[in-house]
């Protein structure tokens, strides 16, 4: 199953993404949820399973323009990928399109495997942390490269794929390319364990739930300059697209001299 939030018509909305097509639950009854954070906060995660079954399609996906499938998560971990410490990543999360200027000040990217709580989770087990996994999505960090631990922005996509559908991390890779040149590979696999570490350590400082999210950096930050693109990769979950553009080529009313503009784009590679 995957999750997305969506534009259509000027219309924010939220649903499911199958294939290439797209269910809307905005107005499902049963489902009275202004996106997908506030459905899951209520821990509806079967609802929406059920909702799906039965239903036709209502959007093609090549329709919508995809936006960050949780748009408000209550708590948002930046887990470096070094030392494993965590960090506050909470601020708005970017969606198709946006752009963010800085004056005159390089930009830098960091991926992330971005792993969503599915259920209440305080003070658990290491070996019960997977069960309070919803399921995962790719992240990109973007930030100045005078200051590697200020966020400007935080693109989040394309969608959620919950774990049924990824069941074993092992064997799957996230891949970054900056034009198109793979400069980083890392095997989910090994940072299975941390993953579950991670969530076991929180749990034991405050209270998570449905719909926050632990992103796990998986290497240092890459400068970025107008014209490159930095690309996420996770086989099964999607793809991750962002773009720098000089000012001169930004939309209208963005100042500065730098521009970093993030489109998502789902893959079933």
């Amino acid at each position: 199953m995957k999750i997305a939030g969506f534009r259509l018509g000027g219309r924010e909305s939220w649903g499911l993404v199958e294939d290439d097509a797209v269910l809307d639950l905005t107005h499902t009854p049963g489902l009275p949820y202004a996106d997908a954070s506030e459905a899951l906060a209520a821990e509806t995660v079967m609802d929406l399973a059920m909702a799906a079954c039965g239903r036709k399609p209502d959007h093609r996906l090549s329709d919508v323009t995809l936006l960050a499938p949780l748009s408000r998560p209550r708590r948002l971990l930046w887990i470096a990928p070094a030392t494993r410490e965590p960090s506050n990543l909470m601020g708005a999360l970017a969606a198709s399109g946006h752009e963010v200027a800085e004056s005159g000040t390089p930009l830098a990217a960091s991926a992330g495997f971005a792993v969503v709580i599915g259920s209440p989770t305080r003070r658990i087990a290491v070996e019960r942390a997977s069960e309070h996994i919803l399921g995962y999505s790719c992240f990109t960090r973007v930030t100045t490269g005078a200051d590697d631990e200020r966020a400007v922005a935080r693109v989040f996509g394309p969608w959620v794929v919950t774990r049924d559908d990824l069941p074993r991390l092992t064997g799957q890779a996230l891949v970054v390319t900056v034009n198109g040149e793979v400069t980083d590979r890392t095997d989910l696999g090994r940072i299975a364990d941390p993953i579950a570490q991670t969530i076991a350590s929180v749990s034991h400082d405050a209270a998570w739930g449905p719909g926050d999210v632990l992103v796990f950096g998986t290497a240092g930050s890459r400068r970025l300059r107008p014209g490159d693109v930095h690309t996420v990769r996770v086989p099964g979950v999607g793809e991750l697209v962002s773009r720098v553009t000089a000012a001169g080529v930004a939309a209208p009313g963005v100042a500065g001299p730098f521009h970093v503009r993030c489109a998502m784009k789902g893959t079933a590679r």
